[in-house]
C-alpha cells in the first residue's frame, strides 16, 4: 500500500492557448494605463472630438437637401440663405463625387492629423507603463517564471499599445464616419464617402503600427520612467523643431528625423488634398444657385493640409504676374491703338473686346503653363520625399524593435 495518497483528477475544463496569455498581459496592460487621470480625460477629449466632427458632418448633409428641417427652418426668413441651399443641392445632383466625396476626404484628413497630437499624449502619459515598469520592478522574470515565452509578453503588450490607439485615434474616426453617414439625407452618401473612410483607415493604420514600434523600443530604453518619457520627447519635440531650420538649410534630409514629418509625408500621399484642386472651378456660381463658398471653403482646407501646394501655386502667381507685366503693356499700346486709329464706335468696341478676350486667355493659359509645370515638379520632389519618409519610419521601427529584442532576450 503505497504511503502518499494519489487522488489524480482529470481536467474537464476549457484549455485556453497561447492567445489567452497574451491577452490576459494586454488587458492588465490597459487597464493600467487607464487608471491614469489625465489619460482617462484625454481619451474622454477624443470622443468629445468624434462628436463635433459627427455634428459638422450633420449639417453638411443638411445643407445639401433643401427638404431636410434645418434647411426649411434657417432660410425660411433668409432668401440668399435657401438660395445658397438650392445651389449646393443642385451641384449635388450635377456632380456628387465632387459635391460629397471631395469635401468628406478634406475634413476627414484634417480630422486624422487632428486626432494625431492627443494621441501622443496618450502614449506619452502611458509610456512608461508599457515596459519600463516591469523592468524596474523585476516583473519580467515573474513573467519569464511562468509558462510565458517572449513572443507571449512582446505580442501582449503590443495589443495593449494599439488598443490604446485604437480607443483615441481608430476609433473615433471610424465612428464619425459611420454615424456621419447615419444622418445624411440618403444611403448614398456610404458609398459616396467611401474614399475617405479608406484614406482615413489606411493612414491611422500605418501610423498605429510605427507609433506602437516606436512606443515598445523606448519604454524599454531603461528601467527609470523619467529617463524614457525624457527619451520619448526628445526623438517628439527635437525632431519637430528640427523641421524648419532643415528645410531653409541645404541639408533637407534631417527633416526625415522627425517621425512628424515623415508621418505627414504618408498623410499628403495618401488622402492627396490636391488631386481634386483642379475640378473646384465646376463648383462655380451657374445662374442657379451659390455654390462659390463651398468651393471656396475647399479651397482653404486643401491649402491648409497640403501647404506644399499653397506655395507652389503663390510661386505660379508670382511668375506670371511677372512674365505678363510686359504683355500687359504691349496690350495696352494695342488698345490705345485701336482707339485712336478706328473712328466707328460701334467696331471700335468690337475689336477693344476681341483684343480684350485674346488677352485675358493668353494670360490664362500661361498661367495655367506655369502651374502645370511646377505641379510636374512638386509630384517629382513628393515621390523623393515620401521614398524618404517611408525608409525613415523603417529604420526607427527597426532600431525600435532591436533594443525590444536586445531588453528580452534571455540573460
Amino acid at each position: 500500500m503505497t504511503q502518499i495518497e494519489q487522488r489524480y483528477q482529470h481536467w474537464h475544463g476549457d484549455h485556453e492557448g497561447i492567445w489567452r496569455r497574451r491577452w490576459v498581459i494586454a488587458s492588465g496592460t490597459l487597464q493600467g494605463c487607464l487608471q491614469v487621470k489625465w489619460l482617462k480625460r484625454l481619451v474622454a477629449g477624443c470622443w468629445i472630438a468624434a462628436l463635433g466632427q459627427m455634428v459638422l458632418l450633420f449639417l453638411y448633409s443638411q445643407l445639401v437637401d433643401s427638404t431636410s428641417a434645418l434647411a426649411e427652418w434657417l432660410g425660411a426668413d433668409d432668401p440668399r440663405f435657401m438660395s445658397i441651399v438650392l445651389g449646393l443641392e443642385a451641384a449635388l445632383n450635377n456632380s456628387p463625387e465632387l459635391t460629397v466625396s471631395v469635401p468628406w476626404n478634406l475634413v476627414f484628413g484634417f480630422y486624422s492629423l487632428l486626432l494625431f497630437w492627443p494621441t501622443m499624449l496618450v502614449l506619452t502619459v502611458g509610456l512608461t507603463r508599457v515596459i519600463s515598469r516591469d523592468l524596474s520592478s523585476n516583473a519580467i522574470v515573474v513573467y519569464a517564471s511562468k509558462a510565458v515565452s517572449r513572443w507571449d509578453y512582446f505580442f501582449g503588450k503590443l495589443g495593449a499599445v494599439i488598443a490604446l490607439m485604437a480607443i483615441t485615434w481608430l476609433g473615433p474616426v471610424l465612428l464619425a464616419w459611420f454615424a456621419g453617414n447615419m444622418l445624411a439625407p440618403s444611403w448614398e452618401f456610404f458609398w459616396l464617402t467611401r474614399d475617405a473612410l479608406v484614406h482615413s483607415a489606411l493612414f491611422v493604420l500605418v501610423g498605429m503600427a510605427f507609433l506602437a514600434a516606436l512606443t515598445m523600443g523606448i519604454s524599454a530604453v531603461s528601467e527609470n520612467g523619467k529617463v524614457v518619457t525624457f527619451t520619448w520627447l526628445v526623438v517628439w519635440l527635437l525632431g519637430w523643431a528640427m523641421e524648419g531650420p532643415a528645410q531653409h538649410s541645404n541639408n533637407q534630409w534631417l527633416r526625415h528625423l522627425s517621425f512628424r514629418y515623415n508621418l505627414g509625408r504618408i498623410h499628403t500621399e495618401v488622402f492627396n488634398p490636391g488631386q481634386g484642386y483642379g475640378s473646384l472651378k465646376n463648383l462655380r456660381d451657374d445662374g442657379e444657385g451659390n455654390p462659390a463658398s463651398l468651393e471656396e471653403l475647399m479651397r482653404v482646407f486643401i491649402y491648409m493640409q497640403d501647404s506644399e501646394l499653397r506655395r507652389s501655386h503663390q510661386r505660379a502667381r508670382r511668375q506670371a504676374r511677372s512674365e505678363n507685366r510686359e504683355a500687359r503693356q504691349l496690350h495696352q499700346d494695342e488698345m490705345e491703338r485701336i482707339r485712336e486709329m478706328e473712328e466707328d464706335p460701334q467696331k471700335q468696341e468690337r475689336m477693344l473686346n476681341e483684343k480684350r478676350l485674346e488677352f485675358e486667355e493668353s494670360i490664362q493659359a500661361r498661367r495655367d503653363a506655369i502651374v502645370l509645370e511646377l505641379e510636374k515638379d512638386l509630384r517629382a520632389q513628393r515621390q523623393r520625399r515620401f521614398n524618404g519618409a517611408v525608409l525613415g519610419l523603417g529604420l526607427m521601427m527597426t532600431l525600435a524593435g532591436g533594443i525590444v529584442f536586445q531588453r528580452l532576450r534571455p540573460q
